[in-house]
């Protein structure tokens, strides 16, 4: 927040950190729409997809970003 300050960025710090949980919940969705297409994918596309949702998840429980998201409804 700081160094956005000081490039005349100014934010509100909850509003900031409430879109950023969101944004990290949207990766989730995006890590689970990936498995559509999972038995099409090669071995190494697979794993990555798998590492992409667990990172996704781990990020949405380290950010709080599915309660965040609850607050939209």
């Amino acid at each position: 927040m700081d160094a956005l300050a000081a490039h005349g960025v100014v934010l509100d710090a909850e509003e900031f950190l409430f879109d950023t949980r969101i944004a990290v919940a949207l990766c989730l969705v995006y890590g689970f729409a990936l498995f559509a297409g999972y038995e099409q994918m090669r071995p190494g596309e697979q794993a990555s997809a798998r590492s992409l949702l667990g990172r996704c998840a781990a990020g949405c429980v380290d950010f709080g970003a599915l309660a965040a998201a609850e607050r939209l409804t």
